[in-house]
């Protein structure tokens, strides 16, 4: 059972995590209209390029597109969450304000007075930014790949094919802080 106190703590990460997801999310539209409009405008298209390029971009695509999704559930599989949880946390880098320069003596006081349970589950969450921007910058790299195939091509299919691909992906990577400690509390009896 998670207390208040913890939820309280990550909810910054949550929200941070969202804004995050969102923005990236919200991004790939974006690029779906400016195909649109620089291809009815017939600013883009008719390049002179080998079919090498298009197929090295679609691979590029690919190959972006598995990473996004397997990177992340790489980085955040049972077998690491349990060694995160299972290792003992550095507390003050845990309250450590980089915009400060320093550690957050409020933050690393709050810190403090939580379980050492859940010291670990708070150390294990803060961990779960980063497999989220890699998964979600894999993912935007297969729409840009999409609008990029666009310009050069006029190629609108692929635009839509590749910015619906990057949109299931960002569905895929949707943050969820709660459920990445039920599952870091199961491997805490494991470890």
């Amino acid at each position: 059972m998670v207390s208040g106190e913890l939820k309280e703590l990550l909810r910054a990460l949550q929200i941070t995590q969202r804004i995050l997801w969102f923005a990236l999310t919200a991004s790939i539209p974006m690029y779906i209209v400016v195909g649109y409009a620089l291809v009815g405008a017939g600013a883009v298209g008719g390049a002179a390029l080998p079919d090498a390029v298009r197929i090295g971009l679609l691979a590029a695509a690919l190959v972006a597109g598995v990473l996004a999704l397997v990177v992340p559930r790489r980085l955040l599989s049972d077998e690491r969450l349990g060694e995160r949880v299972a290792r003992e946390p550095d507390l003050p880098s845990l309250a450590t304000d980089t915009r400060a320069g320093g550690v957050d003596a409020g933050l690393l006081g709050r810190i403090q007075q939580l379980s050492p349970l859940e010291q670990r589950l708070f150390a294990t969450a803060t961990g779960s930014t980063v497999p989220l921007l890699a998964g979600l910058a894999l993912s935007e790299a297969v729409a840009v790949i999409g609008l990029v195939l666009c310009l050069l091509f006029g190629d609108l299919g692929s635009l839509l094919a590749l910015s619906v691909v990057a949109l299931v992906i960002n569905a895929s990577l949707y943050p969820n802080v709660d459920r990445l400690l039920e599952r870091a509390s199961r491997l805490v009896r494991t470890y």
